[in-house]
């Protein structure tokens, strides 16, 4: 009795098995350290716009404790408020515990480029630090604070 063989030749050999799972594997590693990208991208976006968040509201904050006082009101109010807060000739600067960011606030008159200092013009920078001390925004405006205490910015 002779055997007859079954040829049957449609299947995969385990060597094109192989190559097809490494070829998938290739592909999908790619398109997850895209995935993986994309979402520490997306993290850290959302905690600079937060942080900016807070940065201005604290600057609004500033605004409205300007309105109606004068000058030196403002920054005793200002200094009450903050952790710290040192007092130059040029300028006052203070660090703020503000919705869980660490701020610190430069407040300083406007210089023309005369060098000539404007009158009730001041400058107000906000550097926004997170908890690992790393700055996450920056705001800076000017105030005009009048020592009749109009205010408009």
């Amino acid at each position: 009795m002779e055997r007859t063989w079954i040829k049957n030749e449609t299947g995969l050999t385990l060597i094109e098995l192989l190559g097809s799972i490494t070829i998938l594997s290739i592909v999908i590693m790619t398109f997850l350290a895209f995935f993986i990208q994309s979402a520490k991208s997306t993290k850290v976006s959302e905690q600079m716009m937060d942080a900016t968040y807070a940065t201005q509201r604290y600057v609004e904050t500033v605004y409205h404790e300007s309105i109606d006082v004068d000058y030196q009101a403002w920054i005793e109010q200002l200094r009450l408020e903050a952790d710290q807060f040192h007092r130059t000739s040029q300028a006052d600067q203070m660090t703020v515990s503000y919705a869980g960011y660490r701020m610190d606030v430069l407040i300083e008159p406007v210089i023309d480029q005369e060098n000539n200092r404007l009158v009730d013009l001041y400058r107000v920078l906000v550097k926004t630090y997170d908890q690992q001390n790393v700055k996450q925004a920056q705001i800076e405006t000017k105030l005009v604070v009048h020592a009749g205490g109009d205010t408009s910015g």
